[in-house]
């Protein structure tokens, strides 16, 4: 049945974005370069080249190394807290719910005044962070109050991470280059959910069930300094 429903859903959007969703890009196409370029596939090379970009390559190592590091716990979370806090699985379900509850608050309530507290670069520094607090908590966590600490935090940082580094891909992305430079965030993304939980369960299997929660939390400490270093506020961007 869950199956079904999703499956529901997905046809649902993709109805909507059919008939209601406007189209983006409307300025004239006679400029011949740019007639090229839509004439080509996107390429290794392309690819390449936005990673080589002072900001850009940054910022796609660091949505990777995010996207990644959440993946990990995605493939063995209900098994994990199964084993360690005997929950069952609707109980799991109903914590996967108040976790995409979370999302949606923060997303639609809270992102704007967030965004107006902090620039952007301190923003991704500071959920990378909460990130790893809160995949280590669900380690060393005992008790479903310290899990459920630990999932509004991360439902908290992920609803903010994803958007503002998705945003600030935008805004250092030329204008004719703004449909592929999204396309390849939207595959560095699914490339991380891809082996994320791969890697996740093998560790969950082969060296224990908190592996997969230690790993990320490492990962996600190593991006937080990559990030610290390399990520430049707006400003220093635009100048």
């Amino acid at each position: 049945m869950p199956a079904f429903v999703a499956g529901a859903v997905a046809l649902i959007a993709v109805v909507l974005a059919y008939f209601f969703l406007p189209e983006s890009y409307i300025k004239s196409r006679q400029d011949n370069e740019v007639k090229k370029k839509e004439n080509q596939i996107f390429g290794v090379k392309d690819f390449f080249d936005a990673l080589t970009h002072p900001e850009l390559g940054t910022l796609l190592s660091i949505f990777f190394m995010t996207m990644f590091s959440f993946s990990l716990m995605q493939g063995t979370f209900a098994l994990y807290t199964e084993h360690s806090l005997n929950l069952s699985a609707r109980t799991n379900g109903l914590i996967f719910a108040y976790l995409g509850l979370v999302g949606i608050v923060v997303q639609l309530f809270l992102l704007k005044r967030i965004e107006n507290l902090f620039s952007e670069h301190r923003l991704i520094i500071i959920t990378i962070i909460l990130m790893a607090v809160a995949l280590g908590l669900i380690a060393v966590g005992t008790s479903v109050a310290m899990l459920l600490i630990a999932v509004t935090l991360l439902a908290l940082a992920s609803g903010i991470s994803r958007p503002v580094i998705t945003g600030y891909i935008s805004k250092l992305t030329p204008e004719k280059e703004q449909g592929s430079i999204a396309g390849m965030n939207q595959s560095v993304a699914a490339v991380a959910r891809l082996f994320g939980p791969l890697l996740g369960t093998f560790f969950y299997a082969q060296i224990g069930t908190k592996s997969p929660y230690f790993l990320a939390t490492v990962f996600l400490v190593i991006t937080a300094l990559y990030a610290v270093n390399k990520l430049k506020p707006a400003k220093q961007v635009a100048s």
